[in-house]
């Protein structure tokens, strides 16, 4: 039995017999900007099982710029509601449409994350929210249901043991512009500082030789990682207030574009931006 499709307005309505995948998630920057969410759901059909049943006039389309080699990044859209619709006239022998359209369950089952590497920091919060059905929602929106509990949220704090604490917290609030969230002991033995939303823990060494960099054990090791959003602005902060710069902006076989900092005892902190390629 054929699988209706449709739009938001239902101006372009379509049927496929049957989904043979792949069905993946793609979190390119040019699919979650095209959806306007975390990726966009694709699932592979047959070219013919594919049936493009009205709406023909209303469909257009928008080639993005190419950014590494053509083709180019082609969506195709209803242009009265603003949906993703399917390519009106595919070729080959199969191609990808966007599975919210479907009116009924497609039977595969999505089978991949792609450009996983690229995927909003908040998807793994949301995967753990809880879940409302309508009734139950109405009842959330009336006051007749108290609100959900949020999820447990767990956050890493690497530990750097130091040989004077006092020194590394002026370090790190003065030049490299971390907050002091708090400290144990005085003189202080323990202190927790961030920015940004991520935390570090500083601890005293107790007069105790510090074990030093992960760096002494390889040659490439960091203390730290930290994913941030512009990378040059932050090397530029840290140049402006005078840090100890190890790399300056640096561009990764993996995409990515990173700084390192060292801190007085010589941990070694990398910074790095995902490049936006995809």
């Amino acid at each position: 039995m054929a699988i209706a499709g449709s739009c938001l307005c239902g101006g372009v309505r379509f049927e496929i017999e049957r989904a043979i995948g792949p069905f993946e998630l793609c979190h390119c920057n040019r699919c979650r900007k095209s959806s306007g969410s975390a990726f966009v759901a694709g699932v592979g059909v047959r070219v013919d099982e594919y049936r493009l049943l009205t709406g023909r006039e209303l469909i257009a389309s928008y080639d993005a710029p190419i950014l590494e080699r053509p083709p180019a990044y082609r969506v195709f859209f209803c242009t009265r509601c603003g949906s993703m619709v399917p390519e009106p006239e595919p070729s080959g022998e199969w191609f990808e449409i966007p599975a919210g359209l479907l009116e009924g369950d497609p039977s595969v089952r999505p089978d991949k994350h792609i450009f996983a590497e690229l995927e909003p920091a908040w998807l793994e919060i949301a995967a753990r929210l809880p879940r409302l059905t309508k009734a139950e929602l109405i009842e959330l929106r009336l006051g007749r249901r108290p609100a959900p509990e949020p999820p447990e949220a767990w956050r890493v704090a690497p530990v750097l043991v130091v040989r004077d604490v006092g020194q590394s917290i002026a370090y790190y609030r003065d030049t490299l512009g971390f907050d002091v969230i708090g400290t144990f002991g005085e003189p202080p033995e323990v202190a927790f500082v961030g920015r940004a939303g991520i935390q570090l823990m500083l601890q005293d060494a107790e007069g105790k030789p510090t074990p030093g960099s992960n760096r002494g054990y390889k040659s490439v090791a960091w203390d730290a990682h930290v994913w941030v959003e512009d990378v040059e602005s932050l090397h530029a902060d840290f140049v402006a207030r005078g840090a100890t710069i190890v790399k300056p902006p640096t561009a990764t076989f993996y995409g990515a574009r990173e700084i390192e900092v060292a801190d007085p005892d010589g941990h070694v902190l990398c910074f790095g931006q995902q490049m936006q390629n995809s």
